[in-house]
C-alpha cells in the first residue's frame, strides 16, 4: 500500500464567506476545486459568521463533522442536524443549506460513483482497492502504524493511503476519511 504525507506547511488558507477553509486532500491531483472536477475533496473550514449559507455543490455528497464548536444545519425541505465535536452529518451537495453556529469542521466532498465515510475515533481501517484512507492530525501529533510501519504524523498534517492494505490509528485526535469508487 502506498501511503504519502501532505504537511501542514504546505498547503495553503484560502477565504470563503463565513471564513476560510484548507483543502488537505484532492482527486485526482490536477482536479480544481472551482472546476468541480473532483472525484474526492477533503478539507477544514474556519466557521467565524454566526449564520451562513453553504456553498451549492450539486452532484456530490457531502459529509461534515465539526472538530471544535457546534453547528446546527438546516436543509431546505430535507430536514437537518444539530452537530457538537466529532459529530457527523452526511447530506447532498445541491441541497440549499444554512449553518448556524460557530466551530472548525472536516469535510469529505464526493462526486457520484463514489462512497466514503468521516470518523474521529481510533481503530483499524482498511483501504479498498482504488481507494483512500487519510488520516487528519488536528490536536497535536499522532501515531499511524501502516502495514506494520510507524508513521508520525506532526499537528495538521495528512497521511493518504492508496491501494488495498490496513492501517492502524493509535492516537486521537484525529479525523479520519474513506473513500472508494463504487
Amino acid at each position: 500500500m502506498a501511503y504519502h504525507i501532505i504537511a501542514a506547511a504546505a498547503r495553503t488558507v484560502s477565504a470563503w464567506a463565513g471564513g476560510t477553509t484548507e483543502q488537505l486532500f484532492i482527486w485526482p491531483p490536477e482536479a480544481e476545486y472551482p472546476r468541480r472536477d473532483f472525484a474526492l475533496r477533503v478539507s477544514t473550514a474556519t466557521v467565524a459568521l454566526a449564520e451562513s449559507d453553504f456553498t451549492a455543490l450539486p452532484g456530490f455528497t457531502r459529509w461534515i463533522m465539526p472538530l471544535s464548536g457546534a453547528m446546527s444545519l438546516t436543509h431546505a425541505g430535507h430536514g437537518g442536524a444539530a452537530l457538537g465535536p466529532m459529530d457527523v452529518h452526511r447530506f447532498e451537495g445541491g441541497w440549499k443549506t444554512h449553518s448556524a453556529g460557530q466551530c472548525i469542521d472536516f469535510n469529505l466532498m464526493l462526486a457520484a460513483g463514489w462512497g466514503g465515510a468521516i470518523s474521529a475515533k481510533a481503530g483499524v481501517y482498511r483501504c479498498e482497492v482504488g481507494g483512500f484512507v487519510g488520516v487528519y492530525a488536528f490536536g497535536g501529533p499522532a501515531e499511524v502504524v501502516v502495514e506494520g510501519a510507524r508513521v508520525r504524523l506532526e499537528n495538521r498534517d495528512v497521511l493518504v493511503l492508496h491501494g488495498p492494505g490496513t492501517t492502524v490509528i493509535e492516537a486521537t485526535p484525529v479525523a479520519v476519511f474513506a473513500a472508494w469508487p463504487l
